[in-house]
This record gives structure tokens, sequence and C-alpha cells, in this order.
């Protein structure tokens, strides 16, 4: 596996930091021949930014083979609580914290910094065009699930616990992502815990009854013992063999539609 530093050009031109991980010998450079074209996957973060535990992700999809794309959603200003280090990967962050850095995220700009990784991933050589996928972690699962609804580079999209509905609606985040739900046209592998208070059964149950009148292609993985943040290996919610039996089913995911 290589990994790598790039900066891709974001909404209203901003400059976004993101990291590449490519499967080793994926890269022209190491390549003894021109390979098939590899599957490539814009990774998105959770509410914690670029952390140890988004890398831990990108670089398991690199080993399984996908080129891995990770933005920097937090580019502009820095990440907007504790930063993960080496001594501390994963600090605890305040509820208030947490609530501070949704409110200063607008979806509009994460889906344009999104949909501009997407793009990348699919101009490069070793990408098939038409094999981008996209996949997200609490924050980045919502984030995942909304650039499906309006992007036209991606062939999957998984979307691990992120919110079907909002609790309120605001200035950031002006429209429920349920109400744009049809515009996915991407198979789409959506993955919830049952005790998790922050996305309601009923939620759920009105993805699928909205996606399932559609013929929309959906697929619901649910865990009844896991809650919000189950598959962070690094965070107490953290489930091993749920986590696995979830990894297991999106990477399967990944090579049936890719």
């Amino acid at each position: 596996m290589v990994a790598e530093e790039l900066e891709l050009v974001g909404h209203g031109g901003d400059p976004v930091r993101a990291e590449l991980f490519r499967p080793a010998g994926s890269s022209s450079s190491e390549a003894s021949s021109p390979p098939a074209p590899l599957g490539g996957v814009v990774l998105v973060h959770e509410v914690f930014g670029l952390d140890a535990a988004t890398r831990l992700a990108a670089e398991r999809l690199a080993r399984a083979g996908y080129v891995t794309l990770v933005p920097d959603l937090y580019s502009r200003a820095g990440v907007p609580g504790p930063p993960s280090t080496a001594e501390q990967p994963a600090p605890a962050w305040a509820l208030d914290e947490i609530r501070a850095a949704l409110a200063q995220l607008p979806d509009r700009r994460a889906a344009a910094d999104l949909a501009a990784a997407a793009e990348y991933l699919a101009q490069l050589p070793e990408v098939g065009p038409q094999r981008v996928a996209a996949i997200g972690f609490c924050m980045g699962g919502t984030q995942a699930f909304l650039l499906a609804c309006k992007s036209q580079h991606l062939s999957a999209v998984v979307s691990c616990y992120g919110r079907i509905c909002y609790p309120d609606l605001s200035e950031t985040r002006p429209v429920q992502p349920l109400e744009l739900a049809l515009n996915i046209e991407a198979p789409l592998l959506a993955v919830f815990g049952d005790l998790d208070s922050s996305i309601p059964a009923q939620d759920i149950a009105a993805l699928e009854a909205a996606l399932g009148r559609f013929a929309r292609p959906l697929e619901v993985l649910r865990f009844p013992e896991a809650d919000h943040g189950f598959m962070n290996p690094l965070r107490g919610a953290y489930r091993e063999a749920d986590a696995e039996a979830a990894w297991q089913r999106v990477l399967a995911f990944l090579d049936e539609v890719l």
C-alpha cells in the first residue's frame, strides 16, 4: 500500500487537503504491465476529522484493492475539536464540540468537496471511471449519502450509521437527507446499530419505504446489539464481531457492484 497527500479544488475553488491510499502495485511506477482498472472509493471521515481511525479504514480498503481518497472536510479552518495525535489517536470530544463541528460544516460545501474527490478518482489512470464508490461513517455516512444524491460519478454508496433525518434543519443543513433519497441511482448499502438512538427505527423504515416504492437498489444491514460508532476500533462503542461482520459485507458489496 502506498499513501500520499494531495490537494483538491473544492467548493468555491478552495484548496482541500486529502490523503490518497493506493493498493500495492497499482501505480504506474510500481506495475510491470498495465493492470486492469481498479475500483476507487471516496472515504468520508467521521465528525472527529481525518484521524487515526479514518486512516485505518482507508488502509483496509486499499489492502482490499481499492484506490481510496480521503478529503479533509475541515481543511479550511482546522479540526474543530481535539485533534488526533500519535499519543492520543482518539481524544474525547465534548458534546458541544460535536454539535459545533456539525454546525460549521454546510452540507452544500461538503457535497462539493466530496464531488471533487469523486471526479479526481474517476480521472486516475488506474481507476475505472465507472467504478467509483463512496463510504462514510457517522457524519461521513450522512455526507456519503448526500453525495450519492447529487453526484453522477458514483456507482455505489455505503452509509454507516449516517443520519436519515436531521433532528433540526438549519442554514447549514437546510434539507432532510430523506427528502433527497430518490435522487440516488447507485446501489446503497446502509449499516446501522439498533441501539443507536440518533437514528430511530422509523427513519430506517421510511428510507426503505421511499426507495422501495421506486425500486431503488437498497440493502439495509442492522446489528441488534450495536450502538452508534460501533465500527470505530478506537472508541468506546466498538464491537469487534459486529464491526468485522459489517466490514465483510461492505467489501463484498463493493466487489459485487464495482
